[in-house]
């Protein structure tokens, strides 16, 4: 019997890194779909396709056996919204592809992906982690050259989860199944506020770190030499300054799917405390 296909867009990213990491440890083969294959580093065992999202097109060979597809609703490092979602999903279904599991974009603005994926044929479900555990990594050098951490809203609310759970999650309804149709909100097992999870960074690193509050022209000013645009940056600003209830409410979906609970942000310390020393 031939070992299931499984394809992995957006594999260098985040989450894609982490679903890859967990398809590796079941009787299955892997595929990475990105635009530049000469430029990743992958794990023994994955094989590297080309293809751009943007192009429908260029997925034609890389669906080839492909039994479940991992797909992100965003085209860009903007996370612009895929505008050619149904082209896409004439794709999968054309292939024979028999599930999809999609990670919107986390701005609340359905892509045409996500409306296309809902009238097809397929057995699909759409996550919407709500905020990661990774962000935090972007305090690492300002935690380790000025013993800080310069943010805006640091006591709003967030039920952060782990990258490795939302990995995880994802390979498991791939691999077996059981939640077509389905749509998820995925959160950590707490509720933390920024100045929080720093106090935690503070206390495994056994030094003092400064949270510094930014205001919104600060604020405002960092997004833009981001490169985020406008409107990305008018989401950010309204979803941290009245964090909506699923960004704090806490859910057992997690370890309805995996069978353990998620992670804590303690546990995301410990395993990225090198990280920041």
């Amino acid at each position: 019997m031939k070992e299931p296909i499984f394809l992995v867009t957006g594999g260098t990213g985040t989450i894609g890194g982490q679903v890859i990491k967990m398809l590796l440890k079941a009787p299955c083969k892997v595929r990475l779909l990105t635009r530049d294959p000469a430029a990743v580093k992958v794990a023994k065992g994955v094989e590297v396709v080309a293809g751009d999202l943007n192009q429908a097109d260029t997925l034609k060979d890389a669906l080839k056996g492909v039994k479940g597809l991992h797909l992100i609703s965003f085209g860009d490092e903007s996370y612009t919204p895929l505008a050619n979602g149904g082209q896409l999903v004439k794709l999968a279904e054309q292939a024979g592809v028999e599930r999809i599991t999609v990670l919107w974009n986390g701005e609340g603005n359905e892509s045409s992906l996500e409306k296309a994926i809902k009238r097809s044929s397929l057995d699909w479900t759409i996550l919407q982690p709500q905020e990661y555990m990774a962000n935090a990594l972007g305090w690492v050098a300002s935690v380790k050259h000025q013993a800080q951490v310069r943010e805006p809203f640091g006591d709003r609310p967030t039920a952060a989860i782990h990258e490795a759970d939302v990995g995880a999650v994802i390979a498991e309804i791939l691999l077996h199944g059981g939640h077509a149709k389905q749509i998820y909100t995925l959160t950590g097992p707490e509720v933390l506020t920024p100045k929080k999870q720093v106090q935690q960074i503070a206390s495994a690193l056994g030094r003092d770190i400064a949270f510094i509050e930014l205001d919104e022209q600060q604020t405002r000013a960092r997004w833009q030499e981001w490169g985020l645009p406008q409107a990305t940056m008018d989401y950010l600003y309204q979803w941290y300054g009245n964090t909506p209830a699923q960004g704090f409410t806490i859910t057992p979906t997690v370890e309805q799917i995996i069978g353990r609970p998620a992670k804590s942000f303690k546990a995301w310390v410990t395993e990225n405390i090198r990280c920041f020393r």
